[in-house]
């Protein structure tokens, strides 16, 4: 099977499967330097990944964007590749936020305010069983972020201690213009 006809089979058994739907809001290669934007449901991103798995792609890398300001949720951001010619593709699930938003009270803010967003899962199944190399991307979100994976062998923190009661990335943590002024605060 030829490169192409290869890339065509995955992205149609994931689309025929109904795992993915197309990304309305793709901006293309040469922006994004990927080839394909997919939308995937909670549910669906272990069979996407088997998907992957089984047409010889690796997983480059899994993220999380706190989108809670403007879109109340949390977005994992999910990239396979393949070696030979690059055939990256990004994969988006959407998740309930983790913690509302607090805006400070210090900035004014141009953010659009978010609308309710349609329900959303709290957590995401681990693809760990599927790329072993997602346990530490995963436990890295869990830390910084605190989003869930649900059969996680070893979900537990990877970078903070363990028994930190914040999560460092979350767009509201340790602004500089919330900081206490030398009462000892965990602001910046």
């Amino acid at each position: 099977m030829s490169g192409d006809a290869k890339i065509s089979a995955v992205l149609e058994t994931l689309l025929a499967a109904k795992l993915v739907q197309q990304d309305e809001q793709g901006v293309g290669y040469a922006k994004s330097g990927m080839h394909h934007e997919l939308l995937c449901p909670a549910e669906a991103i272990r069979a996407a990944a088997t998907v992957y798995r089984e047409a010889g792609f690796f997983l480059e890398m899994v993220t999380c964007l706190d989108l809670r300001e403007t879109a109340r949720r949390m977005r994992l951001v999910y990239t396979f590749n393949r070696l030979g010619p690059a055939e990256r593709h990004r994969l988006f699930v959407d998740l309930a936020e983790v913690k509302p938003f607090e805006p400070s009270p210090n900035v004014k803010s141009n953010a659009t305010p978010a609308t309710d967003p349609p329900a959303l899962p709290q957590c995401a199944p681990s693809i760990s069983s599927v790329y072993p190399a997602a346990d530490w991307f995963e436990r890295e979100i869990f830390d910084m972020f605190g989003v869930q994976f649900s059969e996680h062998p070893n979900l537990k923190r990877l970078l903070l201690p363990e028994d930190a009661d914040f999560h460092a990335l979350l767009r509201d943590f340790g602004r500089v213009e919330d900081a206490d002024q030398g009462e000892g605060g965990r602001g910046v």
